[in-house]
């Protein structure tokens, strides 16, 4: 709305088209016609006089807010240990509290530093001080890449020899340790670990290649099955041969994981896959292994790919501990009884703890009972043998518990078991 004649200009908003911004225009007020009316329209005037200002104002700020904004950072970083020796006035004007020294707003913290180390070196030592404190070493860098090497090399030798997990090395007491020794050695993870392995092993199969190579001799394998404690199946294998100093060598050469049924014929394929590998397939004279009927299948298998005279030897030991296993045949009850008592005893830890103290009486000395294992070659025997070395702590715990005497031996299975000289000729060494 618009009045003629008026002195005071009034803002009033258009729009045009194709425009997000309204636009402001001027139109004069009508000239009042008393001192009331004046006030009144003075006041609402100077109202709406303020109102449109504010109001260009945040049209404008709307109009800026798409661009950019770029502030100047302070030269001074407020974390720095030396802002502890200024004192910051109006306009990020700094003074040195010591000398009164002053530097402008765009004055760079290196210059500052360098005069605290000429004009105050005494302070600016103890800065620097406080700074390495809390300074971790720095890690080996390219330049020591030998020394890195030879560091994780000792670690792997460590990590197989002593049958240790991958994840040692993210143990916290293990990184401990190694932070101690050498704060500058990072410890690889369990993944590198592993990485690692692989291509030592890759190194070494390479390595052998070549010792094989120069070595015209001929090579005997032993092959084994065996199953992990996590019931995962293995074929190991050993290679023996003479070498050109007429020494004897023996070498692991893998532990294959077996995925299928333990035929002769599929033992036979892993055994094949690793001999053309490392090609010595037409110098193989044959390989030695127990009694299993899949072996004979496995002779089969590998003779259509050596040689007709490819022979299959086994086991001596392994021949004379199932003569030993028939022989013990006649004295079934008294292992078993004996079997019987060991086991009772050793997987209670009261009766540990009773035969303990009845070895601390007798002054002698305390063994844990042997319990022995189908599988394991001797075992029987050293269950036995363990058993009559603590016969007289054993005799004081079954008085003292009756209810062992049930399982315990008579005096005649005594007689039968003390025999050792015969045990002792029958030991598969």
């Amino acid at each position: 709305m618009s009045y003629p004649n008026s002195p005071i200009p009034t803002f009033s908003t258009t729009s045009y088209p194709n425009s997000p911004i309204p636009t402001s225009s001027t139109t004069p007020y009508p000239i009042a016609s008393s001192s009331a009316e004046v006030s009144f329209i003075e006041t609402s005037v100077i109202e709406d006089i303020i109102e449109s200002s504010d109001s260009d104002r945040t049209i404008e700020q709307e109009r800026q807010s798409n661009i950019p904004v770029v502030t100047q950072k302070s030269k001074t970083k407020k974390c720095a240990p030396i802002r502890q020796h200024l004192e910051e006035l109006m306009d990020s004007v700094c003074i040195c509290k010591i000398c009164r020294n002053k530097w402008g707003a765009n004055t760079l913290l290196s210059t500052i530093t360098r005069h605290f180390e000429k004009k105050h070196h005494h302070t600016f030592k103890e800065l620097r001080q406080t700074t390495l404190n809390f300074t971790r070493p720095a890690p080996y860098s390219t330049v020591d890449k030998r020394c890195v090497e030879s560091l994780d090399h000792d670690l792997l030798q460590w990590i197989v020899t002593s049958q240790q997990p991958f994840s040692v090395t993210e143990e916290v007491s293990f990184t401990k340790l190694i932070s101690n020794l050498d704060p500058r050695y990072k410890i690889p993870c369990h993944q590198t670990v592993s990485a690692n392995i692989q291509n030592e092993f890759d190194l070494a199969r390479i390595n052998i290649k070549d010792v094989f190579k120069a070595n015209r001799s001929k090579f005997a394998l032993t092959l084994d099955v065996w199953t992990a404690y996590t019931q995962q199946p293995f074929l190991g294998i050993t290679i023996h041969w003479v070498d050109t100093e007429w020494v004897m060598k023996t070498l692991l050469l893998d532990l294959i994981l077996l995925h299928e049924s333990h035929t002769g014929e599929y033992l036979g394929e892993k055994v094949l896959e690793l001999v053309e590998d490392l090609a010595i397939k037409e110098r193989l004279i044959g390989f030695t292994a127990d009694n299993a009927s899949n072996n004979q299948t496995c002779q089969r298998y590998l003779r259509r790919f050596t040689s007709p005279n490819f022979m299959y030897i086994r086991y001596a030991a392994h021949v004379l501990n199932l003569a030993v296993k028939e022989g013990q045949k006649n004295y079934v009850s008294q292992i078993k009884k004996a079997r019987r008592f060991c086991n009772k005893i050793k997987y209670s830890p009261l009766l540990l703890e009773d035969m303990k103290r009845i070895a601390a009486i007798l002054e002698c000395s305390f063994l844990h009972p042997e319990l022995d294992v189908k599988t394991r070659w001797n075992s029987t025997y050293l269950m036995l043998e363990q058993l009559v070395e603590i016969g007289n702590i054993t005799n004081g715990l079954v008085q003292s518990n009756p209810k062992l005497k049930d399982d315990y031996l008579e005096i005649s299975d005594w007689a039968i078991i003390k025999v050792s000289n015969i045990m002792q000729n029958n030991q598969v060494k």
